[in-house]
């Protein structure tokens, strides 16, 4: 027993971002897991350098965004076989997993489901107030402001889709139906489409959105973040 309690507890959070790029994103979620909970090890890991022995011994997995589309898979078969190891761990691993946008769209296409690209919307770090359908142990409230920066999306009719997860919110983005929050029926999988590890100096975001917008936003990303890990534990 005492083995037991001295195992080490760490959280994988797997960088989908190309060439080992380690933007401030997957820094932010790092040290908000260190300083939260100083007894778990967060360890950043390469799409690339996946290892499944490694990764089942962990309590859960973090899948980051990326600069990358899963869009493009349909038409990139070179692509979409660098993320074949992803894919089929998100099928198998047994433990929780927060996807977030590129994982949260590699999340839904691991499950059949399509993904597809915004034709012409503007990327940048845009607030939304995000209504749910329905609140959870991941999202305890009813509403909370996001962070969104994507242009592939999932749709909220898609079939395949519904048959793996529950979707828990949607959001009108310039037109365009996107599911936000998804849960999977089955699998403790909690993805996201937006970022709950938000940038942590304002000018990132654009000058017409008011501070105490953004602090709410970074506020709420901070308990989802937290939230997660207490899952995991």
């Amino acid at each position: 027993m005492e083995g037991c309690l001295n195992r080490e507890k760490t959280i994988y959070i797997i960088n989908n971002y190309p060439g080992g790029y380690k933007p401030e994103r997957i820094r932010r979620l790092e040290n908000l897991i260190k300083l939260e909970y100083p007894t778990v090890k967060a360890k950043i890991i390469q799409y690339s350098d996946i290892d499944k022995k490694t990764l089942n011994k962990s309590i859960g997995l973090i899948l980051t965004g990326s600069s990358l589309n899963v869009s493009s898979f349909s038409s990139n078969s070179s692509m979409e076989s660098r993320f074949i190891p992803e894919i089929e761990l998100i099928r198998k691993y047994k433990k929780p997993i927060l996807a977030i946008c590129f994982g949260h769209q590699l999340a839904a296409y691991a499950f059949g489901a399509k993904v597809k690209r915004m034709s012409y919307r503007a990327v940048n770090n845009d607030i939304f107030k995000l209504e749910l359908q329905k609140s959870d142990e991941l999202i305890t409230v009813n509403e909370i402001y996001v962070n969104l920066n994507h242009k592939d999306y999932v749709v909220p009719y898609d079939e395949n889709l519904r048959k793996h997860f529950d979707i828990n919110a949607n959001l009108s983005v310039d037109g365009y139906e996107t599911v936000q929050y998804m849960k999977h029926k089955k699998k403790p999988i909690y993805s996201v489409q937006f970022h709950p590890e938000n940038h942590i100096a304002n000018f990132h975001y654009p000058p017409y959105i008011e501070d105490e917008i953004i602090d709410y936003a970074k506020i709420a990303g901070q308990i989802l973040i937290s939230n997660f890990v207490s899952l995991c534990l």
